[in-house]
């Protein structure tokens, strides 16, 4: 039965992603190139809804068939559907940054509640019971990685290509223990809704997937993280590895347009990743090499420090270190008549 949630979920996204399309083609929702885009071409947006709806469907009846806990199930159709919502409605008419953060906050709130915060960490000698410091830093770093994966959906199958590779390396870890079991189905069917909707999004973008659909799956995974965390602490290690071009260009980025004191809550496109691909002027190019980082680099890290075969510290060290040297040396954060002056 678990397979045909599969299939349902990728059908749907599928089938869905085109009519999605189809309206935003007839209501003018459409990304037109400008300066700080990276793409050529008028191309319509909002196509993650078709993820969101896939998913949460599949989660839904995933929950009625014996699958998944209430919790994480509450805390996704919930929390992640208003969190999409916001895009769906971002996508139609820019919302204000205030009022799109506030709800984001309120929804981190009621999830992290939900999740009842982080779990205690207790490793070899050390232990840290987080209290009500674990309910307010996850908060935070739910909304941060919400928006992070916003930041970093910029060129042509990107974020979907983040989310596939990142969630499925993270379901066959999970599965190296049988009480991960509703985790990792978890990711598959995440895997599974946004495939749907990558067909339509790779090689050459016929859609993108809009604030709709890379708010939900920034916010999806940290709750992903969360609920693994509670069955090991190894295990957010691993989540974080596999996270680390995401999280290194967006976190780089944004420190560095900061320091510089640039308007960094304004659109722009001096992401690593941005510059990568003007510099190759590729977007598959780009995109391709993320598979093969995740892949072939980060996942068999993750995936050894999981099996306490690496130290965390020692995967964390050597996965991040290349990525902030690599941000640094193409400049990322810098304006383009910056970098060139």
């Amino acid at each position: 039965m678990f397979y045909t949630l599969i299939l349902s979920s990728f059908l749907i996204a599928f089938c869905l992603t085109y009519g999605v399309k189809q309206y935003a083609l007839k209501k003018g929702i459409q990304n037109a190139p400008d300066e700080r885009s990276s793409h050529e071409g008028v191309i319509p947006h909002g196509g993650g809804f078709a993820i969101t709806v896939a998913y949460i469907f599949a989660i839904i009846v995933g929950y009625f068939l014996g699958y998944f806990d209430q919790d994480v199930i509450l805390t996704i159709v919930l929390c992640g559907g208003i969190i999409s919502m916001v895009g769906f409605f971002d996508d139609h008419k820019p919302m204000s940054v205030s009022v799109r953060i506030a709800i984001q906050f309120a929804c981190a709130i009621v999830a992290i509640w939900l999740l009842e915060g982080f779990p205690k960490i207790s490793y070899g000698w050390f232990i840290l019971d987080w209290g009500i410091y674990g309910y307010i830093i996850g908060v935070f770093a739910l909304v941060w990685l919400t928006n992070l994966y916003n930041f970093m959906d910029g060129i042509d199958g990107f974020a979907s290509i983040e989310a596939m590779t990142t969630t499925g390396c993270m379901a066959l870890i999970l599965l190296i223990n049988s009480k991960f079991e509703s985790v990792w189905q978890l990711n598959i069917l995440l895997v599974a809704s946004v495939l749907g909707f990558f067909f339509w999004n790779f090689p050459k973008a016929k859609i993108f997937m809009g604030d709709v659909g890379s708010y939900f799956l920034g916010f999806v995974m940290g709750v992903l993280m969360i609920k693994s965390w509670y069955l090991t602490i190894d295990i957010i290690f691993s989540w974080v590895i596999l996270l680390t071009v995401f999280i290194t260009d967006a976190t780089y980025t944004l420190v560095v347009r900061i320091v510089r004191g640039e308007r960094f809550y304004l659109p722009h496109r001096s992401h690593a990743y941005q510059i990568i691909s003007r510099k190759y002027d590729s977007h598959i190019k780009v995109s391709t090499m993320l598979i093969f980082i995740n892949i072939g680099y980060l996942f068999p890290i993750a995936f050894l420090v999981a099996t306490k075969d690496i130290h965390p510290l020692t995967g964390l060290a050597i996965t991040y270190i290349p990525m902030i040297l690599l941000a640094a040396f193409v400049k990322a954060g810098i304006p383009e008549r910056k970098v060139s002056d």
